[in-house]
């Protein structure tokens, strides 16, 4: 898991000051901060935290096995695989969000965050991606493109927020040439993006 920063201050908006809230999400910048950067209320992170591996428990089972990950006290998931089913559940907690600034441990300001969990795969996606349209049919989504209604070229303002996209049942990535796929299902609606190959 990583957070964003969407700090308070208007100036570091690219468009008009709006910032992050229930049905807009605008990081101040596309930085992405891993979650033990996020000090516990009232401290900062240092430099080591910042860095830290996330901890992790194997639990294994005849009929499932888990693991347990904690990137920081706020920020944990469960990966789990069940025996005869070949797909990886995923079940993550986040909070509450530290709201002290992880981008300068002199200074102590409260900060909002956006949190993202983050899959890297080795696919050849070539920046385009597939999310569903309400539940009901999969569209075609590429990297800092938009549809036919906008300008040619678009002049890419919000380079993080730009290319987040709602999911509310599937996001799918393809390597055609070498014939596989990711996809992720989801059990709640949600942003999803692929901002880079794979």
């Amino acid at each position: 898991l990583a957070a964003h920063a969407a700090d308070d201050e208007a100036s570091q908006f690219a468009c008009d000051g709006q910032k992050s809230g229930a049905y807009i999400f605008r990081p101040n910048s596309s930085v992405v901060f891993p979650a033990a950067c996020a000090g516990a209320a009232g401290s900062n992170a240092s430099a080591a935290t910042c860095g830290a591996r996330p901890t992790m428990a194997v639990v294994k089972g005849d009929v499932v096995s888990e693991v347990h990950i904690a990137w920081a006290a706020w920020a944990t998931a469960v990966v789990r695989l069940s025996a005869g089913y070949s797909a990886v559940e995923v079940e993550y907690t986040v909070g509450p969000i530290p709201q002290y600034s992880f981008e300068d441990a002199k200074k102590v300001y409260l900060q909002g965050k956006e949190v993202v969990l983050r899959y890297n795969t080795s696919l050849n996606s070539r920046g385009t991606f597939f999310a569903d349209s309400n539940g009901r049919e999969m569209v075609q989504r590429e990297y800092n493109k938009r549809g036919p209604a906008y300008p040619d070229p678009y002049n890419i303002s919000e380079p993080v927020a730009g290319n987040y996209y709602p999911v509310n049942a599937l996001l799918a990535l393809e390597d055609s040439k070498a014939d596989v796929g990711f996809s992720v299902a989801v059990d709640r609606s949600m942003g999803g993006a692929s901002v880079g190959n794979g």
